[in-house]
């Protein structure tokens, strides 16, 4: 007699009529990501999945609006290389107005991605405009001015002083980048004599929102 887990057992793609069958048990992928019981929520959800058997060992795929098969997330052993389009790249936060970020912090929304999903959803450094403001994971601060070389400067409070400290991106690479920009803030209206006192208002308005 076989054991329940031996049993054959079938399961619907995701936004698809496909119906695959020898199905792995879910004990097997308890705990882990898995594109047939434990699917994550990222971005490529809404898009039907695809069991590819042509190519080595079968893998999922989800099938972007333009047609173009993307591994899926959730699937450990699909190959990353494909014929990529752009759509599988993760939505960058769109920039966001210091009003609009305030009353979405005031409403306790947060206008910033999970932490979970920090660094792929990192601007890269060459996307970083100098003279804007960021919302950003540092070593020493949360927000931060980006400077024309590309560097930050934020406020830093340590031992009673409040003082600007620099750092650098996370794409100079070890052992001197430690910040990664998440989501521009437009700094609309805003002048001020003063790098400090532009800082010191700005961090006083959006932490204390």
């Amino acid at each position: 007699m076989k054991m329940l887990e031996d049993l054959p057992r079938t399961a619907r793609l995701e936004n698809s009529d496909v119906v695959i069958e020898n199905v792995h048990d879910p004990n097997r992928c308890l705990g882990t990501s898995c594109p047939v019981h434990n699917r994550s929520n990222h971005h490529m959800r809404t898009w039907p999945q695809n069991l590819r058997t042509d190519w080595g060992k079968p893998f999922m795929e989800r099938i972007c609006p333009h047609g173009v098969g993307h591994p899926d997330p959730d699937d450990p052993y699909a190959d990353q290389t494909h014929g990529c389009d752009g759509c599988c790249a993760p939505p960058r936060p769109q920039p966001v107005s210091r009003s609009e970020f305030r009353r979405m912090k005031a409403q306790g929304a947060d206008p910033l991605p999970p932490l979970a999903d920090l660094e792929k959803d990192m601007i890269p450094m060459t996307d970083c405009i100098p003279g804007e403001f960021y919302r950003v994971q540092a070593r020493n601060f949360s927000y931060a001015l980006c400077m024309e070389d590309k560097s930050f400067n934020g406020i830093r409070h340590k031992w009673g002083n409040t003082f600007i400290d620099t750092e650098f991106h996370w794409d100079t690479g070890a052992p001197h980048g430690t910040v990664k920009p998440l989501q521009r803030i437009e700094l609309t209206a805003l002048t001020s004599p003063s790098l400090m006192a532009m800082l010191a208002t700005l961090m006083e308005e959006l932490e204390d929102a």
